[in-house]
């Protein structure tokens, strides 16, 4: 089986380094505290755009651990995929999907873990510690996500 050469060149954003800076970036840039920056982050849009961002750079961070693992499928893929995009350890990652399972598979019925559960409690989590708790979040990222991840992965 031969081997491909670079997974990153069938996406946009080439170099994970470049995602999480750009993700901090933007998280930082609208965690400051001024008059515009709490109208403007409590505005949908941005709720939007940050989902879509995150959204993206899971998915890519999914398709890139598929193509490298491909005997990996369910929880222990989406472990991975949240070690990468969290950069933490393998017992912090099975905590933050067993929070996932949690929050979105069990409560309030039974089903299967899928990749947009995990990725909507992520997204929620980052963007609440960016943003504070205090304005809370006006947009459904249930549809962002969605439109990004869809139901089968």
């Amino acid at each position: 089986m031969k081997k491909s050469k670079d997974t990153s060149a069938i996406f946009s954003r080439n170099e994970p380094e470049s995602a999480v800076r750009d993700r901090r970036a933007l998280r930082d840039a609208f965690s400051q505290r001024t008059i515009f920056t709490r109208w403007f982050k409590s505005n949908r849009s941005t709720q939007r755009r940050f989902a879509r961002i995150a959204s993206l750079e899971i998915l890519n961070l999914y398709v890139s651990q598929r193509i490298a693992n491909p005997e990996l499928v369910g929880i222990p893929l989406y472990e991975k995929v949240v070690a990468k995009y969290l950069n933490i350890s393998d017992a912090e990652c099975r905590d933050v999907v067993g929070r996932a399972r949690d929050s979105y598979a069990v409560w309030p019925h039974e089903r299967t873990l899928r990749l947009n559960d995990v990725a909507r409690y992520i997204i929620v989590n980052e963007f609440i510690e960016a943003y504070g708790s205090d304005e809370g979040i006006e947009s459904d990222l249930r549809l962002t996500i969605g439109k990004l991840l869809p139901d089968n992965l």
